[in-house]
Protein backbone atom coordinates (compact mmCIF):
# COMPACT_ATOMS: atom_id res chain seq x y z
CA UNK A 1 0.00 0.00 0.00
CA UNK A 2 2.04 2.55 -1.31
CA UNK A 3 1.62 6.33 -2.84
CA UNK A 4 2.17 6.51 -5.95
CA UNK A 5 4.06 10.06 -5.73
CA UNK A 6 7.75 10.21 -6.33
CA UNK A 7 8.41 12.13 -3.22
CA UNK A 8 5.77 10.78 -0.65
CA UNK A 9 5.52 13.67 1.27
CA UNK A 10 4.77 17.67 0.46
CA UNK A 11 4.17 20.51 3.01
CA UNK A 12 1.18 21.95 1.23
CA UNK A 13 0.94 26.07 2.11
CA UNK A 14 -2.15 28.00 1.81
CA UNK A 15 -5.74 29.03 2.93
CA UNK A 16 -6.06 25.50 4.22
CA UNK A 17 -2.43 24.96 5.34
CA UNK A 18 -1.99 21.20 6.09
CA UNK A 19 0.15 17.78 5.75
CA UNK A 20 0.08 15.49 3.06
CA UNK A 21 0.18 11.91 4.36
CA UNK A 22 0.64 8.83 2.58
CA UNK A 23 -0.02 5.33 4.41
CA UNK A 24 -0.44 7.48 7.27
CA UNK A 25 2.98 7.93 7.79
CA UNK A 26 4.25 11.79 8.03
CA UNK A 27 7.23 12.05 5.23
CA UNK A 28 7.96 15.23 3.95
CA UNK A 29 10.23 16.98 1.40
CA UNK A 30 10.45 20.56 -0.60
CA UNK A 31 9.70 21.08 -4.00
CA UNK A 32 12.72 22.10 -5.41
CA UNK A 33 10.81 23.95 -8.55
CA UNK A 34 7.76 25.33 -9.69
CA UNK A 35 5.89 24.35 -13.28
CA UNK A 36 3.74 26.99 -14.83
CA UNK A 37 0.54 27.49 -12.80
CA UNK A 38 -2.62 25.79 -15.56
CA UNK A 39 -4.67 28.87 -15.63
CA UNK A 40 -7.43 27.47 -17.88
CA UNK A 41 -7.85 24.84 -15.31
CA UNK A 42 -7.50 26.88 -12.00
CA UNK A 43 -10.52 29.08 -13.44
CA UNK A 44 -12.75 26.13 -14.30
CA UNK A 45 -11.80 25.43 -10.18
CA UNK A 46 -12.84 28.60 -8.81
CA UNK A 47 -16.03 28.29 -11.13
CA UNK A 48 -17.14 25.36 -9.32
CA UNK A 49 -16.09 27.24 -6.17
CA UNK A 50 -18.50 29.94 -6.83
CA UNK A 51 -21.41 27.69 -8.11
CA UNK A 52 -21.14 25.67 -4.64
CA UNK A 53 -20.95 28.64 -2.16
CA UNK A 54 -24.27 30.30 -4.10
CA UNK A 55 -26.51 27.41 -5.10
CA UNK A 56 -25.65 24.44 -2.16
CA UNK A 57 -28.29 23.72 -0.22
CA UNK A 58 -26.57 24.92 2.97
CA UNK A 59 -24.10 27.26 3.76
CA UNK A 60 -20.31 25.57 3.41
CA UNK A 61 -17.33 26.98 5.10
CA UNK A 62 -14.33 28.15 2.56
CA UNK A 63 -12.21 25.92 4.53
CA UNK A 64 -14.42 22.93 4.20
CA UNK A 65 -14.11 23.64 0.52
CA UNK A 66 -10.42 23.67 0.26
CA UNK A 67 -9.64 20.95 2.38
CA UNK A 68 -12.11 18.48 0.45
CA UNK A 69 -10.81 19.94 -2.86
CA UNK A 70 -6.98 18.80 -1.91
CA UNK A 71 -8.23 15.17 -0.61
CA UNK A 72 -10.43 14.50 -3.81
CA UNK A 73 -7.39 15.80 -5.50
CA UNK A 74 -4.69 13.05 -3.77
CA UNK A 75 -7.50 10.42 -3.53
CA UNK A 76 -8.64 10.72 -7.09
CA UNK A 77 -4.73 9.78 -8.20
CA UNK A 78 -4.33 7.53 -5.26
CA UNK A 79 -6.67 5.60 -3.18
CA UNK A 80 -3.42 4.84 -0.38
CA UNK A 81 -3.07 9.12 0.08
CA UNK A 82 -5.39 11.44 2.34
CA UNK A 83 -5.19 14.82 3.31
CA UNK A 84 -5.02 16.00 7.02
CA UNK A 85 -5.28 19.64 8.31
CA UNK A 86 -2.80 20.23 10.98
CA UNK A 87 -5.84 19.88 13.99
CA UNK A 88 -6.71 16.34 12.04
CA UNK A 89 -3.24 15.39 11.65
CA UNK A 90 -1.97 15.86 15.67
CA UNK A 91 -5.31 13.91 16.15
CA UNK A 92 -4.35 10.58 14.50
CA UNK A 93 -0.49 11.11 15.63
CA UNK A 94 -1.89 10.86 18.86
CA UNK A 95 -3.16 7.23 17.57
CA UNK A 96 -0.54 5.78 15.85
CA UNK A 97 2.58 6.53 18.14
CA UNK A 98 3.14 7.51 21.67
CA UNK A 99 0.86 6.13 24.18
CA UNK A 100 -2.80 6.52 23.61
CA UNK A 101 -5.97 4.22 24.46
CA UNK A 102 -6.70 2.00 21.76
CA UNK A 103 -5.95 -0.94 19.94
CA UNK A 104 -2.75 -0.75 18.85
CA UNK A 105 -2.45 -1.43 15.08
CA UNK A 106 -1.05 0.97 12.90
CA UNK A 107 -3.31 2.06 9.43
CA UNK A 108 -3.94 3.22 6.03
CA UNK A 109 -6.34 3.50 3.75
CA UNK A 110 -6.78 1.66 0.76
CA UNK A 111 -9.87 1.80 -1.64
CA UNK A 112 -12.25 3.42 0.71
CA UNK A 113 -11.27 1.09 3.65
CA UNK A 114 -8.78 1.15 6.21
CA UNK A 115 -6.00 -1.09 5.84
CA UNK A 116 -4.14 -2.81 8.57
CA UNK A 117 -0.66 -2.34 7.89
CA UNK A 118 0.72 -3.99 11.26
CA UNK A 119 -0.67 -4.74 14.86
CA UNK A 120 1.53 -3.45 17.62
CA UNK A 121 3.08 -6.51 19.56
CA UNK A 122 1.03 -6.87 23.03
CA UNK A 123 -1.69 -4.79 22.63
CA UNK A 124 -5.25 -6.17 22.02
CA UNK A 125 -5.23 -6.46 18.45
CA UNK A 126 -2.07 -8.50 18.31
CA UNK A 127 -3.66 -10.36 20.74
CA UNK A 128 -7.22 -11.05 18.62
CA UNK A 129 -5.60 -12.14 15.34
CA UNK A 130 -5.60 -8.51 13.30
CA UNK A 131 -3.04 -9.70 10.79
CA UNK A 132 -1.42 -6.84 8.38
CA UNK A 133 -3.06 -6.58 5.04
CA UNK A 134 -6.25 -7.14 6.83
CA UNK A 135 -9.18 -4.08 5.65
CA UNK A 136 -11.43 -2.83 8.16
CA UNK A 137 -14.85 -2.57 6.70
CA UNK A 138 -16.82 -1.90 9.57
CA UNK A 139 -16.29 -0.61 13.32
CA UNK A 140 -18.91 -1.34 15.53
CA UNK A 141 -21.86 -0.99 13.19
CA UNK A 142 -20.81 2.08 11.25
CA UNK A 143 -19.46 1.25 7.34
CA UNK A 144 -15.92 2.43 7.12
CA UNK A 145 -16.55 3.24 3.23
CA UNK A 146 -16.70 6.79 3.18
CA UNK A 147 -14.62 8.07 6.35
CA UNK A 148 -11.39 9.75 6.38
CA UNK A 149 -8.68 7.87 7.93
CA UNK A 150 -8.95 10.85 10.77
CA UNK A 151 -13.00 9.48 11.14
CA UNK A 152 -11.98 5.57 11.32
CA UNK A 153 -9.06 6.31 14.14
CA UNK A 154 -11.10 8.50 16.17
CA UNK A 155 -13.57 5.86 15.97
CA UNK A 156 -11.21 3.05 17.24
CA UNK A 157 -9.59 5.26 19.95
CA UNK A 158 -11.73 5.55 23.65
CA UNK A 159 -11.45 4.76 26.84
CA UNK A 160 -9.46 2.15 28.07
CA UNK A 161 -11.56 -0.98 28.90
CA UNK A 162 -14.36 -0.46 26.74
CA UNK A 163 -14.88 -2.33 23.92
CA UNK A 164 -15.50 -1.60 20.06
CA UNK A 165 -16.26 -4.45 17.59
CA UNK A 166 -14.67 -4.34 14.16
CA UNK A 167 -15.55 -5.80 10.74
CA UNK A 168 -12.38 -7.54 8.89
CA UNK A 169 -12.49 -8.60 5.07
CA UNK A 170 -9.43 -11.26 4.67
CA UNK A 171 -7.87 -12.19 1.46
CA UNK A 172 -8.43 -16.12 1.26
CA UNK A 173 -11.44 -15.52 3.76
CA UNK A 174 -14.65 -15.87 1.93
CA UNK A 175 -16.58 -13.93 4.52
CA UNK A 176 -16.30 -10.91 6.73
CA UNK A 177 -14.53 -11.82 10.18
CA UNK A 178 -16.20 -10.11 13.15
CA UNK A 179 -13.88 -9.37 16.07
CA UNK A 180 -14.44 -7.71 19.61
CA UNK A 181 -11.75 -6.19 21.43
CA UNK A 182 -11.55 -4.11 24.69
CA UNK A 183 -9.21 -0.89 24.36
CA UNK A 184 -6.20 -0.61 26.35
CA UNK A 185 -3.34 1.46 26.77
CA UNK A 186 -0.79 1.77 24.25
CA UNK A 187 2.43 2.50 24.48
CA UNK A 188 4.88 2.54 21.30
CA UNK A 189 8.32 1.32 21.09
CA UNK A 190 10.82 2.44 18.26
CA UNK A 191 12.92 -0.79 19.38
CA UNK A 192 11.46 -3.86 21.01
CA UNK A 193 13.27 -6.95 21.86
CA UNK A 194 13.04 -10.68 23.37
CA UNK A 195 16.00 -12.77 24.49
CA UNK A 196 14.77 -16.14 22.71
CA UNK A 197 17.34 -17.96 24.62
CA UNK A 198 20.98 -17.06 26.27
CA UNK A 199 23.25 -15.52 23.23
CA UNK A 200 20.24 -14.72 20.46
CA UNK A 201 17.71 -12.45 20.87
CA UNK A 202 14.54 -10.86 18.37
CA UNK A 203 14.75 -7.63 17.93
CA UNK A 204 11.62 -5.49 15.89
CA UNK A 205 11.42 -1.92 14.68
CA UNK A 206 8.15 -1.01 14.79
CA UNK A 207 8.54 2.77 13.65
CA UNK A 208 10.82 2.22 11.07
CA UNK A 209 7.64 2.81 8.65
CA UNK A 210 6.07 5.77 10.44
CA UNK A 211 8.83 7.68 9.67
CA UNK A 212 10.28 6.34 6.76
CA UNK A 213 6.90 7.20 5.20
CA UNK A 214 7.26 3.69 3.19
CA UNK A 215 5.73 0.35 3.69
CA UNK A 216 8.19 -2.49 4.29
CA UNK A 217 8.38 -6.09 3.01
CA UNK A 218 10.68 -9.24 3.73
CA UNK A 219 11.28 -8.62 7.62
CA UNK A 220 13.74 -11.78 7.90
CA UNK A 221 17.19 -13.08 7.69
CA UNK A 222 18.19 -13.74 4.11
CA UNK A 223 20.74 -14.01 1.10
CA UNK A 224 21.15 -10.79 -0.26
CA UNK A 225 20.49 -11.64 -3.77
CA UNK A 226 18.23 -13.95 -3.35
CA UNK A 227 15.70 -11.94 -1.41
CA UNK A 228 15.90 -9.30 -4.10
CA UNK A 229 15.00 -12.11 -6.64
CA UNK A 230 12.06 -13.51 -4.10
CA UNK A 231 10.79 -10.10 -3.27
CA UNK A 232 12.24 -7.43 -6.06
CA UNK A 233 9.20 -8.02 -8.81
CA UNK A 234 6.74 -6.73 -5.55
CA UNK A 235 9.13 -3.87 -4.98
CA UNK A 236 9.60 -2.48 -8.67
CA UNK A 237 5.58 -2.42 -8.74
CA UNK A 238 4.45 -1.35 -5.26
CA UNK A 239 7.26 1.05 -3.64
CA UNK A 240 7.94 -0.64 -0.71
CA UNK A 241 11.64 -1.08 1.03
CA UNK A 242 12.46 -4.59 1.41
CA UNK A 243 14.33 -4.97 5.38
CA UNK A 244 16.50 -7.95 5.60
CA UNK A 245 19.28 -8.74 7.96
CA UNK A 246 22.00 -11.58 7.78
CA UNK A 247 24.18 -13.60 10.77
CA UNK A 248 25.97 -10.09 11.44
CA UNK A 249 24.91 -7.39 12.78
CA UNK A 250 23.04 -5.60 9.92
CA UNK A 251 19.52 -3.95 9.35
CA UNK A 252 19.78 -4.29 5.42
CA UNK A 253 17.25 -1.76 3.27
CA UNK A 254 17.33 -2.59 -0.64
CA UNK A 255 15.06 -1.04 -3.19
CA UNK A 256 14.79 -0.29 -7.12
CA UNK A 257 16.72 2.77 -8.14
CA UNK A 258 13.58 3.17 -10.55
CA UNK A 259 11.15 2.85 -7.80
CA UNK A 260 13.10 4.33 -5.02
CA UNK A 261 15.87 7.27 -5.54
CA UNK A 262 19.44 6.67 -3.81
CA UNK A 263 18.46 10.52 -1.81
CA UNK A 264 15.44 8.48 -1.10
CA UNK A 265 16.61 5.40 -0.20
CA UNK A 266 19.33 7.23 1.70
CA UNK A 267 16.81 9.06 3.94
CA UNK A 268 15.35 6.32 4.92
CA UNK A 269 18.44 4.46 6.14
CA UNK A 270 19.29 7.35 8.28
CA UNK A 271 16.38 7.50 9.75
CA UNK A 272 16.74 3.12 10.76
CA UNK A 273 20.63 4.32 11.79
CA UNK A 274 18.83 6.90 14.76
CA UNK A 275 16.60 4.03 15.69
CA UNK A 276 18.82 1.42 16.28
CA UNK A 277 20.97 2.57 18.89
CA UNK A 278 21.07 1.91 22.65
CA UNK A 279 20.76 -1.53 24.44
CA UNK A 280 20.19 -3.37 20.99
CA UNK A 281 22.24 -0.62 18.56
CA UNK A 282 22.68 -2.87 15.24
CA UNK A 283 26.60 -2.91 14.24
CA UNK A 284 25.67 -1.43 10.07
CA UNK A 285 22.49 0.03 8.90
CA UNK A 286 23.18 -0.78 4.41
CA UNK A 287 21.25 0.45 1.76
CA UNK A 288 21.09 -2.09 -0.97
CA UNK A 289 20.27 -0.38 -4.19
CA UNK A 290 19.75 -3.31 -7.19
CA UNK A 291 18.66 -2.14 -10.98
CA UNK A 292 17.76 -4.41 -13.46
CA UNK A 293 14.05 -6.53 -14.91
CA UNK A 294 12.33 -9.57 -12.87
CA UNK A 295 14.68 -12.83 -12.97
CA UNK A 296 17.90 -10.50 -14.00
CA UNK A 297 18.20 -7.90 -10.72
CA UNK A 298 21.84 -6.65 -10.16
CA UNK A 299 22.64 -4.74 -7.02
CA UNK A 300 24.60 -1.69 -7.84
CA UNK A 301 27.78 -0.07 -6.58
CA UNK A 302 25.80 2.31 -4.74
CA UNK A 303 25.41 0.58 -1.49
CA UNK A 304 26.21 2.55 1.37
CA UNK A 305 27.05 1.50 5.07
CA UNK A 306 25.76 3.59 8.00
CA UNK A 307 27.65 2.28 11.23
CA UNK A 308 27.99 2.94 14.82
CA UNK A 309 30.05 5.42 15.64
CA UNK A 310 33.63 4.12 16.61
CA UNK A 311 33.19 3.74 21.06
CA UNK A 312 36.34 5.39 21.21
CA UNK A 313 39.51 6.80 19.77
CA UNK A 314 40.77 5.01 16.78
CA UNK A 315 44.35 5.01 14.79
CA UNK A 316 42.53 7.09 11.95
CA UNK A 317 41.88 9.82 15.04
CA UNK A 318 45.29 9.92 15.78
CA UNK A 319 46.58 10.07 12.22
CA UNK A 320 44.09 12.80 11.36
CA UNK A 321 45.27 14.92 14.71
CA UNK A 322 48.81 15.19 13.78
CA UNK A 323 47.37 16.61 10.61
CA UNK A 324 48.59 13.98 7.82
CA UNK A 325 46.28 12.67 5.16
CA UNK A 326 43.84 9.90 6.33
CA UNK A 327 42.03 8.23 2.51
CA UNK A 328 39.48 6.01 2.33
CA UNK A 329 39.35 4.14 -0.61
CA UNK A 330 35.65 1.97 -0.72
CA UNK A 331 33.37 1.94 1.70
CA UNK A 332 36.07 2.28 5.03
CA UNK A 333 35.20 5.44 5.74
CA UNK A 334 31.27 4.74 6.06
CA UNK A 335 32.63 1.61 8.52
CA UNK A 336 34.13 4.08 10.45
CA UNK A 337 31.72 6.69 10.75
CA UNK A 338 32.95 9.41 8.13
CA UNK A 339 35.48 10.45 10.91
CA UNK A 340 38.68 11.96 10.85
CA UNK A 341 39.15 11.09 6.86
CA UNK A 342 41.02 13.88 5.24
CA UNK A 343 39.72 11.86 1.44
CA UNK A 344 37.27 9.51 0.35
CA UNK A 345 37.26 7.63 -2.82
CA UNK A 346 34.01 5.38 -3.91
CA UNK A 347 34.71 2.56 -5.70
CA UNK A 348 32.88 0.21 -8.34
CA UNK A 349 34.70 -2.80 -8.32
CA UNK A 350 38.07 -4.45 -6.58
CA UNK A 351 39.51 -3.65 -9.97
CA UNK A 352 38.79 -0.10 -9.51
CA UNK A 353 39.88 0.15 -5.89
CA UNK A 354 43.36 -1.71 -6.62
CA UNK A 355 43.72 0.77 -9.70
CA UNK A 356 43.25 4.03 -7.88
CA UNK A 357 45.07 2.61 -4.39
CA UNK A 358 48.34 2.20 -6.96
CA UNK A 359 47.68 5.67 -8.47
CA UNK A 360 47.67 6.89 -5.06
CA UNK A 361 50.90 5.63 -4.15
CA UNK A 362 52.59 6.52 -7.01
CA UNK A 363 51.75 10.02 -6.06
CA UNK A 364 53.16 9.35 -2.87
CA UNK A 365 51.43 10.70 0.22
CA UNK A 366 52.07 11.23 4.06
CA UNK A 367 49.38 9.60 6.20
CA UNK A 368 47.42 6.44 6.18
CA UNK A 369 45.59 4.98 3.63
CA UNK A 370 42.97 2.08 3.98
CA UNK A 371 41.28 0.18 1.21
CA UNK A 372 38.30 -2.24 1.29
CA UNK A 373 37.71 -5.06 -1.60
CA UNK A 374 34.52 -6.79 -1.02
CA UNK A 375 34.38 -8.77 -4.47
CA UNK A 376 35.94 -11.92 -2.61
CA UNK A 377 33.15 -11.77 -0.68
CA UNK A 378 30.24 -10.46 -2.23
CA UNK A 379 30.89 -12.15 -5.77
CA UNK A 380 32.80 -15.24 -5.06
CA UNK A 381 32.74 -16.11 -1.68
CA UNK A 382 28.85 -15.54 -1.04
CA UNK A 383 27.91 -17.29 -4.17
CA UNK A 384 30.19 -20.13 -4.04
CA UNK A 385 32.06 -19.46 -6.83
CA UNK A 386 35.36 -20.80 -6.33
CA UNK A 387 36.83 -20.50 -9.71
CA UNK A 388 36.08 -16.50 -9.57
CA UNK A 389 37.44 -16.30 -6.05
CA UNK A 390 40.80 -17.75 -6.90
CA UNK A 391 41.14 -15.44 -10.52
CA UNK A 392 40.05 -12.68 -8.40
CA UNK A 393 42.84 -13.82 -5.81
CA UNK A 394 45.35 -13.69 -8.59
CA UNK A 395 44.75 -10.91 -9.90
CA UNK A 396 44.96 -9.73 -6.22
CA UNK A 397 48.40 -10.79 -6.21
CA UNK A 398 48.98 -8.84 -9.53
CA UNK A 399 47.48 -5.29 -7.94
CA UNK A 400 50.06 -6.20 -4.93
CA UNK A 401 52.80 -6.61 -6.37
CA UNK A 402 52.94 -3.53 -8.85
CA UNK A 403 52.34 -1.27 -5.74
CA UNK A 404 54.89 -3.19 -3.73
CA UNK A 405 56.98 -1.88 -7.14
CA UNK A 406 56.02 2.08 -6.32
CA UNK A 407 56.05 2.21 -2.70
CA UNK A 408 58.52 4.35 -0.72
CA UNK A 409 60.82 2.55 1.28
CA UNK A 410 59.52 3.45 4.34
CA UNK A 411 56.33 2.33 3.28
CA UNK A 412 54.37 -0.62 5.05
CA UNK A 413 51.33 -2.55 3.94
CA UNK A 414 48.96 -4.11 5.66
CA UNK A 415 46.11 -7.22 3.89
CA UNK A 416 43.72 -8.89 6.20
CA UNK A 417 40.23 -9.54 6.01
CA UNK A 418 37.72 -9.00 8.70
CA UNK A 419 36.06 -12.32 7.83
CA UNK A 420 35.84 -15.49 6.19
CA UNK A 421 33.66 -16.65 3.77
CA UNK A 422 34.82 -19.59 2.17
CA UNK A 423 33.39 -20.47 -1.70
CA UNK A 424 34.08 -24.55 -1.42
CA UNK A 425 31.88 -24.56 2.12
CA UNK A 426 28.32 -25.27 2.14
CA UNK A 427 25.99 -22.56 2.45
CA UNK A 428 25.97 -18.75 1.82
CA UNK A 429 26.88 -17.10 5.04
CA UNK A 430 30.56 -16.08 5.93
CA UNK A 431 32.77 -19.11 7.38
CA UNK A 432 34.50 -18.88 10.83
CA UNK A 433 38.16 -19.74 9.70
CA UNK A 434 41.15 -18.03 10.77
CA UNK A 435 42.22 -14.56 8.33
CA UNK A 436 45.05 -13.96 7.24
CA UNK A 437 47.39 -10.86 8.15
CA UNK A 438 50.17 -10.03 5.72
CA UNK A 439 52.65 -6.99 6.12
CA UNK A 440 55.17 -6.03 3.52
CA UNK A 441 57.51 -2.77 3.90
CA UNK A 442 61.48 -2.41 2.40
CA UNK A 443 62.90 -1.95 6.12
CA UNK A 444 61.26 -5.17 7.39
CA UNK A 445 62.22 -8.52 8.27
CA UNK A 446 61.54 -11.49 5.97
CA UNK A 447 59.93 -14.81 6.81
CA UNK A 448 58.44 -13.73 10.53
CA UNK A 449 55.96 -15.91 12.02
CA UNK A 450 53.10 -12.94 13.52
CA UNK A 451 51.48 -16.32 15.21
CA UNK A 452 48.11 -15.92 15.87
CA UNK A 453 46.66 -12.39 17.05
CA UNK A 454 43.97 -12.14 19.91
CA UNK A 455 42.52 -8.60 18.21
CA UNK A 456 42.61 -6.36 15.29
CA UNK A 457 43.66 -3.50 17.38
CA UNK A 458 47.26 -4.72 17.22
CA UNK A 459 47.44 -3.93 13.55
CA UNK A 460 46.22 -0.24 14.60
CA UNK A 461 48.83 -0.49 17.40
CA UNK A 462 51.32 -1.42 15.05
CA UNK A 463 50.43 1.69 12.40
CA UNK A 464 50.58 3.64 15.73
CA UNK A 465 54.36 2.43 16.79
CA UNK A 466 55.34 3.06 12.86
CA UNK A 467 53.82 6.42 12.66
CA UNK A 468 54.94 7.67 16.09
CA UNK A 469 51.69 8.09 17.48
CA UNK A 470 49.95 8.33 20.97
CA UNK A 471 49.66 4.66 22.60
CA UNK A 472 46.23 3.36 21.80
CA UNK A 473 43.91 1.97 24.57
CA UNK A 474 43.99 -1.75 22.62
CA UNK A 475 46.06 -4.05 20.89
CA UNK A 476 49.43 -4.99 21.10
CA UNK A 477 52.32 -3.59 18.71
CA UNK A 478 54.37 -5.95 16.50
CA UNK A 479 56.37 -3.72 15.20
CA UNK A 480 59.85 -4.59 16.79
CA UNK A 481 59.45 -8.03 15.96
CA UNK A 482 59.24 -7.16 11.82
CA UNK A 483 61.69 -4.47 11.56
CA UNK A 484 65.16 -4.70 10.46
CA UNK A 485 68.06 -4.69 13.00
CA UNK A 486 69.62 -0.96 11.90
CA UNK A 487 72.91 -1.61 10.03
CA UNK A 488 76.01 -1.67 11.90
CA UNK A 489 74.71 -2.94 15.32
Amino acid sequence: MVSKFRNIGLILVGAAAGILLSLNFQAIAERSARNPLPVEELRAFTEVFGAIKQNYVEPVEDKKLFTEAINGMLTGLDPHSAYLDADAFRDLQVGTQGQFGGLGIEVGMEDGFVKVISPIEDTPAFRAGIKPGDLIIKIDDTAVKGMTLNDAVKRMRGKPNTQITLTIARKGESAPIVVTLTRAIIRVQSVKSKVIEPGYAFVRISQFQERCGKQVIGNKAASGTEIIEELGPRQLETGELIVYTSVDSVFQVAAHTDKVSLDELYRCCTIAREILVGDWAIGRVIARPFIGEPGAFVRTADRKDFALAPPGRTVVDMVADREMEVISIGKVSNILGNRGFTDSVHTSSDQDGLEKTRSLFAKRFGGLVLVNLVDLDTLYGHRNNSQGYAQALEELDRHISRALEVRGVHDMIFLTADHGCDPTHPGTDHTREYVPLLVMGGLLRQGVNLGTRSTFADVAATISDHLRLDELESGVSFLSTILQEPAGT
